[in-house]
C-alpha cells in the first residue's frame, strides 16, 4: 500500500492523505503530481481565490487549513503570523500557498501561488509548462517569467536536447506558455531545504548561466 502524504510543518507535517490505486492512479494525477487526497479527520479546509473568499468545488484556489494540527503562528513574528493566519467563522487557518482544485473527491495540487502568472494577461501554471517538459525527457524542469512579464523561461537537466523540447512544447501548449528559451543545465540549485533554489536560478540567467 502507498499513500500520499501532504502537508507544512505549520500544520505539523502531515494533514491531507491520499491512497494510491495502481490500476486508476495516472487518470488523477494532473501535471504529473498525484492528488494529495482527503484532510484528515477533524481538520478543515477551505480553499479561497485572489479576493479572499472562498471558491466553488472544481474552482482553483489556495488551500487553507484550520484544526488542532494548526500552529497558533510563527515565533516572534508577528507580521509574518498575520501575513499567513487569518479568522474565519470562529477557526484560526493557515495560507499554505498551494493552488488546489477539488476534482474526483480529492485533492489535486497544482503548484505553489506564486508559480501561477500571467503572460500577456493570459493565466499561466508554470507547473504545466514543468510537467511537459518532463515528459520531453528533461529529468528537471523549472520555468520562470524572465526576463520580462510577457516572456516565459524553462531551465532543465538532463540528457535532453532544447530543440526538441521546444517542438514538444509547441505541439502540447499555447503560443503564449511556450518558453522563448530553453537552456540546459548540469544540475539545478538548490536551497538549504534541498529543493530548488528558483532565486539562485534568476541569479544564473542573469550572469548567463
Amino acid at each position: 500500500m502507498v499513500e500520499n502524504l501532504y502537508g507544512p510543518t505549520e500544520l505539523t507535517i502531515a494533514c491531507t492523505v491520499h491512497r494510491w490505486d495502481p490500476v486508476t492512479g495516472l487518470a488523477g494525477c494532473v501535471h504529473d503530481n498525484v492528488p494529495i487526497g482527503r484532510p484528515y479527520s477533524g481538520l478543515h479546509p477551505l480553499v479561497i481565490g485572489e479576493d479572499g473568499t472562498p471558491v466553488a468545488d472544481g474552482q482553483v484556489g489556495e488551500l487553507c487549513m484550520a484544526g488542532p494540527q494548526t500552529t497558533p503562528g510563527y515565533w516572534r513574528a508577528p507580521e509574518l503570523t498575520a501575513e499567513r493566519f487569518f479568522p474565519y467563522k470562529g477557526r484560526t487557518y493557515y495560507r499554505t500557498g498551494d493552488l488546489v482544485r477539488w476534482q474526483d473527491d480529492a485533492y489535486v495540487c497544482l503548484g505553489r501561488n506564486d508559480q501561477q502568472i500571467k503572460v500577456g494577461g493570459y493565466r499561466v501554471e508554470l507547473g504545466e509548462i514543468e510537467a511537459v517538459l518532463r515528459r520531453a525527457g528533461a529529468a528537471e524542469a523549472v520555468a520562470l517569467q524572465w526576463p520580462d512579464a510577457n516572456t516565459v523561461t524553462a531551465v532543465v537537466c538532463g540528457d535532453v536536447d532544447s530543440t526538441a523540447l521546444t517542438a514538444a512544447c509547441e505541439a502540447t501548449l499555447p503560443p503564449y506558455m511556450t518558453p522563448a528559451h530553453i537552456h540546459v543545465v548540469a544540475e539545478m540549485p538548490v536551497n538549504g531545504n534541498g529543493k530548488t533554489d528558483r532565486g539562485a536560478l534568476r541569479d544564473r540567467l542573469r550572469a548567463g548561466l
